[in-house]
């Protein structure tokens, strides 16, 4: 008779995701205590409201968007947003390269943009024009997010 495998308990797995946080998490991160993650598409908005929430403090406040439109919408109701996670490519045409100077009419803070392209001349003219920092999407996971979210936590607008 062979012994069964030893099973983890089911909680095991979300002790593992708060040690893993505590481990991750950064004290710049504290910074960002209400996230605006602008994304229309479902799957990548759930994405990364997952990696998020795996990095920040449960008591971040964090809000979805997933037009152009209800990004505005929220930054005129909440202008004390503290960080936004942009998709580089919404509903055609608008891409950051393109919505990044109407987000700026109306806030001053970090923006890191997520994208499917990272094509260096893309990348350079994201941030030229005002993103803090640049995430491929093959390339998103928590330590990513940290290492972009630790760039924006020491980011300077441009004057």
């Amino acid at each position: 008779m062979t012994k069964p495998p030893n099973r983890v308990p089911t909680t095991a797995g979300a002790a593992f995701l708060a040690m893993r946080t505590r481990n991750t998490a950064k004290p710049a991160l504290d910074l960002f205590r209400s996230v605006l993650v602008v994304d229309d598409n479902a799957l990548g908005l759930r994405r990364m409201l997952a990696t998020v929430r795996l990095v920040m403090s449960p008591a971040t406040k964090v809000v979805t968007a997933t037009t152009l439109g209800q990004a505005f919408d929220h930054l005129i109701a909440d202008p004390a947003t503290d960080l936004i996670l942009l998709n580089d490519f919404l509903q055609s045409p608008d891409t950051a390269l393109t919505t990044i100077p109407f987000i700026r009419r109306l806030y001053s803070g970090p923006i890191i943009v997520n994208s499917e392209q990272k094509e260096s001349k893309r990348v350079r003219e994201i941030l030229r024009l005002g993103a803090a920092a640049f995430i491929h999407l093959d390339d998103l996971d928590s330590q990513t997010l940290v290492d972009a979210m630790t760039m924006a936590a020491a980011w300077k607008p441009k004057v």
